[in-house]
């Protein structure tokens, strides 16, 4: 039994409260972005930053979350101040959201919004693992997938309610309250001394100040690239080009930095050469590639091939995460007792690949909507697992001294599978057209998926469980 499992059970039901209401903070603001940022801009000014207010998020949590996973494991007894500081971190963020006059301020806070998801998906789901057996956490893993699914169905509704009766700043300032009520538990939450959890450290050597900056230079180039490639820099345009040409040498400088250092580059060797952590990120990007495909592209369908009205529209993703209600401790459950998440994901890539194909044959103008909502009923039971392998998988499966580093890997992957995924469907269907685009789009969704099902067999289960 470690520091982090002998704490007192009060000490240990505060810190699991204070993961939970990060994570009501963060579904509420998720739920609420896209119609916030669109009335701030609208409000305030700035319509031209608007695509920046996320990908500034995306690029900052891209570095943020390997930073992390080196500071979480090289001391544990780091990971409660870690969680408390991106807490605050979103607090502050939304708050100035709140009190924002131009969309500048808000595309400047975005950056602090990186912390906060690398503090919930980093550290917050690692603290439940370190306090909790391996059954235990993956029950309350499972509830994660339950309160996303929750958010995703009343979220919108509720949130859309409270805007048009309060407006959207007293909206941003509930939820960085939220946010801090979060970090004040934390602070009230199981805390270990650094002799205590010496035993849990892995050593890494010093920071990786070159390692971290090729990355940086990567993801945050290509995630510029991929964000803006639609609205301020055009694909092909110069300025798009540049940043390619800059993303593709800051990859090269951290595949240099990894063969020089090994061990102590910010993705250290062992991690990279490790199956589980190896198979489970590919995973996590190519499921979060496929994804785009129905998450975003059938509510467009509706709208401008079928003519619906955007309650019919919105309805699919309403459909999609009414299964996570009460699929998501089912499946953390599967994947404790097997000690792999194997047969989750072959259950839900099976499905995936069905409903892929499905639409591909039935999509036409023509198209009865009941069809749709079926197999978007049907999609939720595969979106289900998808969250829940990504969310319990890397806390059960991974070994201790790679868990941490490889749940930042998994988890850097599935933002940029999203929008890998948004970038190449888009695309498509600009070239051929929504009716024909969406085909192809998922035909390369299925093929995804198809590699997810295949390589997810050689999934191994951890022996220190």
């Amino acid at each position: 039994m470690t520091c982090f499992e002998r704490a007192p059970a009060n000490k240990k039901r505060l810190t699991l409260i204070a993961v939970f209401v990060m994570l009501f903070a963060s579904v509420l603001q998720s739920g609420t972005d896209s119609v916030i940022l669109a009335l701030a801009a609208a409000e305030i000014g700035g319509t031209e930053y608007y695509a920046l207010a996320k990908s500034f998020s995306s690029v900052s949590a891209a570095v943020l979350m390997p930073m992390f996973a080196y500071l979480g494991a090289k001391d544990p007894s780091r990971k409660r101040s870690l969680f408390i500081w991106s807490a605050l971190a979103g607090a502050v963020c939304i708050f100035l959201r709140a009190i924002a006059t131009h969309m500048a301020i808000i595309v400047a806070a975005g950056i602090l919004h990186g912390m906060f998801s690398s503090g919930l998906y980093v550290i917050g789901y690692s603290i439940i693992r370190d306090i909790y057996d391996q059954k235990t956490a993956a029950k309350y893993l499972g509830f994660v997938v339950t309160m996303n699914s929750l958010g995703t169905l009343i979220g919108p509704i509720v949130s859309g309610v409270m805007i048009d009766m309060l407006g959207w700043r007293i909206v941003c300032h509930i939820i960085w309250i939220i946010a801090l009520v979060s970090a004040l538990l934390g602070m009230a939450g199981v805390k270990v001394t650094k002799e205590d959890a010496a035993e849990l450290a892995v050593e890494t050597g010093s920071f990786d100040l070159s390692g971290t900056i090729s990355l940086s230079v990567f993801l945050g180039a290509i995630s510029l690239f991929l964000a803006l490639g639609s609205s301020l820099i055009p694909f092909g345009s110069t300025t798009s080009n540049i940043l390619l040409v800059v993303s593709l040498v800051g990859l090269v400088g951290l595949i240099l930095t990894i063969r020089k250092k090994g061990n102590n580059c910010i993705i250290p060797v062992p991690v990279l050469k490790d199956r589980n952590t190896l198979i489970l990120t590919i995973n996590s990007f190519l499921m979060n590639f496929s994804l785009i495909a129905i998450f975003f592209f059938i509510p467009s369908y509706i709208l401008y091939v079928l003519n619906g009205s955007a309650t019919q529209s919105g309805l699919t993703t309403t459909l999609l995460s009414i299964p996570g209600l009460f699929m998501g401790p089912i499946y953390s459950r599967m994947i404790a007792n097997k000690g792999s998440a194997r047969g989750v994901l072959t259950i839900g890539m099976i499905l995936r690949v069905v409903v892929h194909a499905a639409f591909i044959f039935i999509l036409s103008p023509s198209t009865d909507l009941m069809v749709i909502y079926a197999l978007m009923i049907i999609a939720g039971f595969y979106q289900s697992a998808h969250v829940c392998t990504m969310t319990t998988a890397p806390q059960i499966q991974l070994a201790a001294d790679k868990r941490t580093y490889g749940n930042a890997m998994i988890q850097v992957t599935m933002a940029l599978g999203s929008s890998i995924g948004s970038a190449v469907y888009s695309m498509v269907i600009a070239a051929e057209g929504i009716v024909d685009g969406l085909k192809v789009a998922f035909v390369i969704a299925m093929v995804a998926a198809i590699i997810v099902l295949v390589i997810s067999q050689f999934l191994a289960k951890n022996e220190e469980n």
